[in-house]
């Protein structure tokens, strides 16, 4: 918020949502997605949020840490990175997956369990 305050051509900026970010600075979108995402709205607004990066945290909740996994075996894991993907409010979202090694095979799996 503080950030985008001083943004002089503020209709032009846009932020991204990093689910490894969030859950390391204490956000619990496995457990309490909702919480969070009304919590983006209420100090950011949903409306600036363009892109979500899904990635799986390697480290526990509050950590500040950053590093991730291979999609679905984090702290997260599949089913919560379907929660995040699935979620309503964030259905016009772009998302970007990532996972720390360049694995097909990885990509392929989490894509599919998503999209079913």
């Amino acid at each position: 918020q503080k950030v985008l305050a001083e943004v002089k051509l503020h209709e032009q900026v846009g932020v991204l949502l990093d689910t490894t970010t969030l859950w390391g600075a204490g956000y619990d979108v496995k457990d309490h997605l909702d919480d969070v995402i009304g919590q983006v709205d209420s100090v950011i607004g949903l409306d600036k949020v363009k892109a979500v990066h899904l990635a799986d945290p390697k480290y526990d909740l509050a950590t500040h840490h950053t590093n991730h996994m291979t999609l679905g075996e984090g702290k997260l894991g599949l089913e919560g990175l379907a929660q995040v993907f699935h979620h309503e409010a964030l259905a016009d979202k772009l998302f970007i997956l990532e996972t720390p090694h360049d694995d097909m095979k990885a990509y392929a799996k989490a894509i599919e369990f998503l999209t079913r």
